[in-house]
């Protein structure tokens, strides 16, 4: 039986073991949270140990992590551990042949990611997200649920694109900024910056 570890006993790692069990590449998960042993289930998958166990497992691996720097830098940690990162992807999601997905990224139900695309690790493309032709998204990118990037946009490390947000084509959105929810991005956002709105105006910084 192929067992599928999990890192972060939250909503979203639920999410996760669905798309990995719906996938039939693996039927059992398994939990790891720093919570536990106060924590001892999520829903109905039990959580079995913290991190330190996770890391002595030797188990495939996916980080469920919500914020893009922690789960980059988990996934750092548990590779140099020894363990195999697992790239977990939603049978309904439609993925071009060409893809590049990097170690640790999660793919789930009806996500598009189109010809020529490259991303890097830890990366989250979520429910009904679309990454069109020729993106280049650098690791611990975060896609929203039905966030959707045109041809040719590249993702700096640790970018997050909220829910439902568009990113015109070509644009560069650099490490560490933020999309609001809804937001048109029409022009380039730079480093750190957060922006919001219809078309997309810089409300304030990431520190």
């Amino acid at each position: 039986m192929k067992i599928l570890a999990i890192l972060g006993a939250s909503g979203h790692g639920r999410v996760i073991a669905d798309a990995a069990l719906s996938s039939g590449l693996w039927q059992l998960i398994q939990f790891y949270d720093d919570a536990y042993p106060t924590l001892q289930c999520n829903g109905r998958f039990p959580v079995v140990g913290d991190s330190a166990a996770l890391a002595a497992s030797g188990l495939p691996t996916v980080v469920a992590i919500g914020d893009n720097v922690r789960r980059l830098e988990k996934q750092q940690w548990l590779q140099q551990a020894g363990l195999p990162i697992a790239t977990v992807c939603h049978p309904s999601a439609v993925i071009a042949c060409d893809v590049v997905l990097g170690d640790g990224c999660v793919v789930l139900a009806g996500a598009v990611i189109n010809s020529g695309a490259q991303l890097g690790k830890a990366c989250i493309i979520n429910s009904r997200a679309v990454v069109e032709h020729d993106c280049e998204l650098a690791d611990a990118v975060h896609l929203s649920p039905a966030a959707s990037l045109g041809g040719g946009c590249r993702l700096g490390t640790a970018v997050w694109v909220g829910i439902g947000a568009a990113v015109r084509h070509l644009i560069t959105l650099e490490e560490f900024s933020i999309v609001g929810a809804g937001a048109a991005v029409v022009k380039p956002v730079l480093t750190r910056q957060i922006v919001a709105g219809v078309p997309a105006q810089l409300i304030k910084m990431n520190k």
